[in-house]
């Protein structure tokens, strides 16, 4: 007898996937859109995510009142920027490697 198996998104899950998307697409997230949309604080919400980053690329990333932008440079590590968002990537050790 067949049978159907489906996964469902939390709310968490639909945020990292609108800000993995957004970083992966655009290069830049505008923290009042998350504001507007989900209701939550960038900078609260993703803490711990925010410090990997601030961390790991901050020669990468611009970082203003408002949003977020990977730069030029950073732009060839844009899919580890935005993993760090993935919440079922914690696992995972951040680091660049090479130069």
């Amino acid at each position: 007898m067949p049978f159907e198996s489906y996964y469902s998104l939390t709310t968490s899950d639909k945020i990292r996937k609108h800000i993995i998307f957004d970083l992966i697409s655009n290069n830049f997230v505008d923290y009042k859109e998350y504001e507007a949309l989900y209701g939550i604080q960038i900078s609260i919400y993703f803490a711990k995510e925010l410090q990997i980053i601030k961390s790991q690329y901050n020669k990468f990333i611009t970082f203003s009142k408002g949003s977020l932008k990977i730069n030029n440079s950073g732009v060839s590590l844009f899919r580890n920027i935005a993993l760090t968002f993935d919440a079922y990537n914690r696992d995972v050790e951040y680091s660049i490697v090479g130069p």
